[in-house]
């Protein structure tokens, strides 16, 4: 995880099916307890997911929930470089208005 002027920035990678749950569960706790209580001043985490190889329904509910966690904690985490796998997945699920993206990256 890093800092950035405009907010704070982490990555997502591997294996997001049900297969790669429990390994990505440790890795959200992680990223969760480095957050801490650091809320940049406009409340943004941005969250490359271009490492992600594979991710299904399992991993989106994952994803969705850890995010639904970070709103509770003051931040809105912003999803950036999906691939076109995955942005197809977010779709076919209907969680495309849930999840923000970037405008280089939208989700729409």
């Amino acid at each position: 995880m890093k800092t950035e002027h405009t907010g704070i920035a982490t990555n997502l990678s591997g294996d997001w099916t049900m297969n790669g749950i429990p390994q990505q569960v440790q890795s959200l706790m992680a990223i969760s307890n480095g957050v801490g209580g650091v809320v940049p001043q406009n409340n943004r985490l941005v969250v490359d997911c271009s490492g992600i190889k594979a991710i299904d329904i399992s991993g989106l509910q994952l994803l969705y929930v850890w995010v639904q966690c970070l709103q509770i904690k003051g931040l809105r985490a912003e999803l950036v470089n999906l691939s076109d796998g995955m942005r197809s997945t977010v779709h076919k699920v209907g969680l495309h208005k849930l999840f923000e993206a970037s405008q280089d990256v939208a989700l729409s």
